[in-house]
């Protein structure tokens, strides 16, 4: 009720207001039918019912919003997503302007080619190294940036791959500051 109240809100303040633009996108998989261990050749029963939807809001052109909304019963991979609090899978809002943005949420961000940081959401086998924090870029000049993150995540991961839910934990937590002389942004 609370999710269709959100949704149904948010329309309506996409047709009061002609500069919000929203846009969604949304995926269902389902599957039924019989999984093959690798090395005895049982099989056992494997269904999976999973539901993503993402909502892209731009209200202007300085304030971005994401969310992404995942309903699964039980999913591909990882755990079931049912209740209320768990149905929010990635949040963020974004800010931008000439001189800086900040971005505060679920932060997927890349520095120095990914060799310096790297973050990501893959949901076809369950992989999100997310941070949840802030994140500040000022640009200084033409071709100079300075950057900071600062956050925590929670990282699952599975001990054997055939699994479908995780069963080992890794939580970070990050503070990084970098300076970035580029040719071009």
């Amino acid at each position: 009720m609370v999710l269709k109240a959100s949704i149904f809100s948010l329309l309506w303040m996409s047709v009061i207001n002609a500069q919000t633009e929203m846009n969604y996108s949304y995926e269902m998989k389902y599957g039924d039918g019989k999984q093959v261990t690798p090395l005895t050749q049982d099989t056992t029963d494997y269904s999976y019912f999973e539901n993503l939807l993402d909502i892209n809001t731009y209200y202007g052109d300085k304030i971005y919003i994401y969310s992404q909304l995942e309903y699964s019963n039980p999913p591909v991979y990882g755990n079931n997503r049912t209740s209320i609090d768990s149905i929010l899978n990635t949040f963020y809002i974004e800010y931008l302007s000439d001189r800086f943005n900040i971005k505060l949420g679920d932060l997927y961000e890349l520095y120095g080619r990914g060799l310096s940081f790297y973050t990501l959401q893959e949901q076809t086998i369950d992989y999100n190294n997310s941070i949840k924090g802030l994140t500040l870029n000022y640009f200084l000049k033409e071709n100079l940036k300075v950057s900071t993150i600062i956050g925590t995540g929670k990282y699952d991961y599975r001990s054997n791959p055939a699994k479908r839910e995780s069963d080992l934990q890794i939580n970070n937590n990050i503070i990084l500051f970098l300076l970035n002389l580029s040719d071009s942004f």
